[in-house]
């Protein structure tokens, strides 16, 4: 696997990105887009913290995206956004989203192509900032093929939260459980043909 961090344009709330996929891919079959719970400025005080707790956290630290992409054998890649308070034009903006991943397919050198389908992925309070991409990012649903939340149903003020925009997308819930002869953590089950 390679981790990479990417600096996003001057004046955009985002403030990196990150990137986990297997090492000897040049063109990812999909991205996850992960939406990570809410950054407080006090926790992350300069960019050396955005990039080592922010994104470093979710990719080989507390979510382990690299270990279990490793670990899937699965030619995809992880995206993860970086802003503080909310992840501002990664739930508002389709043609920014886009930018960025033509950017990143661009640093792969498969670049001038449609874009993958898309996994949506959250845990925490980061649900709301996905309901947010689903609600105001309509034309990037189509690529949606599935949602993994891994805990942002137990979020008290985004219990209503249903991800009926994403029509036709396998929706995978962690409600607690342990699934018997699942490699995954975290009671999910992995999502197939990908």
């Amino acid at each position: 696997m390679k981790t990479v961090g990417f600096a996003t344009p001057r004046g955009s709330h985002i403030k990196y990105l990150g990137l986990a996929l297997p090492s000897d891919c040049t063109a990812p079959n999909a991205y996850i887009l992960y939406f990570r719970h809410t950054a407080n400025p006090s926790d992350y005080p300069n960019d050396e913290s955005l990039l080592k707790l922010g994104i470093g956290d979710m990719l080989a630290g507390r979510m382990q995206f690299a270990r279990q992409i490793s670990a899937s054998g699965k030619n995809v890649a992880v995206v993860t956004p970086m802003g503080l308070s909310h992840l501002g034009e990664f739930t508002q903006s389709p043609e920014y989203i886009e930018n960025c991943l033509h950017s990143i397919e661009d640093y792969l050198g498969c670049g001038g192509q449609e874009l993958p389908p898309l996994l949506l992925a959250c845990y925490s309070d980061g649900i709301g900032e996905l309901n947010k991409f689903l609600t105001n990012c309509g034309r990037l649903l189509p690529k949606v093929r599935a949602i993994y939340d891994f805990d942002g149903s137990l979020v008290l003020r985004f219990r209503n939260v249903n991800f009926s925009q994403a029509r036709g997308a396998q929706i995978i819930r962690y409600n607690g459980t342990v699934i018997p002869g699942c490699m995954l953590t975290h009671g999910l089950s992995a999502t197939p043909g990908l």
